[in-house]
């Protein structure tokens, strides 16, 4: 998350429900990294912790990956919840830094050539 007061919003805004004051919320931005120790704290005590992004894929081209390498690395569970497609769902789960990502295409398909039947 870059800024707090934008992903407290977008929180209340997704569930009304959730009482935004019980949550600890750690801004991850270009000056601060993310606090893997305690990432692996809340993980280890089997508390869900989330990454938001205010703009692209959290863990993708973000310091968020660091802390899906944390959850691997002690077994926890990571769970994408949205992206564009399932190539990005991938890359957001798996803990690999999306700044050295390259989509070069799908493999192409091979199709025997199929006969033309008798006329």
């Amino acid at each position: 998350m870059e800024e707090e007061r934008c992903a407290r919003r977008y929180i209340k805004a997704s569930d009304r429900a959730v009482i935004i004051d019980e949550l600890t919320l750690l801004p991850v931005n270009e000056h601060t990294s993310p606090d893997l120790q305690q990432a692996q704290k809340w993980l280890q005590a089997g508390k869900d912790v989330g990454i938001i992004s205010e703009a692209g894929c959290p863990g993708v081209a973000d310091p968020g990956n660091l802390i899906v390498q944390v959850a691997h690395r002690i077994g926890a569970m990571v769970i994408p919840l949205v992206g564009p497609n399932a190539i990005l769902l991938a890359l957001m789960a798996s803990g690999m830094n999306g700044q050295h990502f390259l989509f070069t295409g799908y493999i192409p398909v091979w199709l025997p050539a199929i006969p033309t039947p008798p006329a």
